[in-house]
């Protein structure tokens, strides 16, 4: 059974895919396994208690979390699971692949969860409104705006950006978590 269930979600978004009419939106997951909201916690934690300088925004109550649930089962791992600390925007304009399927709040902070296995088998597009509503979500994680004026090596005004923010990458590639199933000997 467990091996059955990607396989209809895979056809779900393919078909839908295909179709091209109707497009996705973006779901609100209420997460019930403590131990994926612990994991996600503690980095968290981590990254609001971090002493390292590219760890401030999380302490000034900026940024989000990024999942990604890949597609590994191997052995007794049944799933395993990206968490990456994010400070970069998402703008409604955008393309598909940069939104997640599903997004949560865990800690006060939003979780946007991708799953890997759609983005390498199909091409998934989201409506505007699901583009838009994710923008927003994580708009108040970020730092303001700010009008800045741009010059060129001669001191020349080249370009003003009115609403200029700084995007903050982490290279790490966050941290892997994996569940494992339980067997249970009598």
């Amino acid at each position: 059974m467990r091996f059955f269930l990607p396989f209809i979600i895979i056809f779900s978004f393919v078909k839908t895919s295909f179709g091209q009419t109707n497009k996705i939106e973006i779901q609100h997951l209420n997460i019930k396994d403590s131990s994926f909201i612990k994991n996600v916690k503690s980095i968290i934690e981590y990254e609001k208690n971090s002493t390292e300088d590219n760890h401030h925004f999380f302490k000034n109550g900026f940024g989000y979390i990024a999942v990604t649930i890949h597609d590994y089962v191997h052995g007794d791992t049944l799933i395993k699971y990206n968490v990456l600390p994010m400070m970069s925007n998402i703008g409604e304009n955008d393309d598909s692949i940069v939104y997640p399927l599903y997004y949560t709040y865990i800690d006060g902070r939003p979780v946007l969860i991708y799953l890997s296995t759609i983005k390498n088998f199909a091409s998934v597009v989201f409506s505007k409104k699901s583009k838009r509503f994710i923008s927003e979500l994580i708009k108040p994680f970020l730092e303001k705006t700010k009008d800045v004026q741009m010059y060129d090596e001669n001191g020349k005004k080249a370009f003003r950006d009115k609403n200029f923010r700084v995007d903050y990458f982490k290279l790490s590639g966050g941290k892997d978590f994996f569940t494992v199933k339980r067997v249970i000997s009598y």
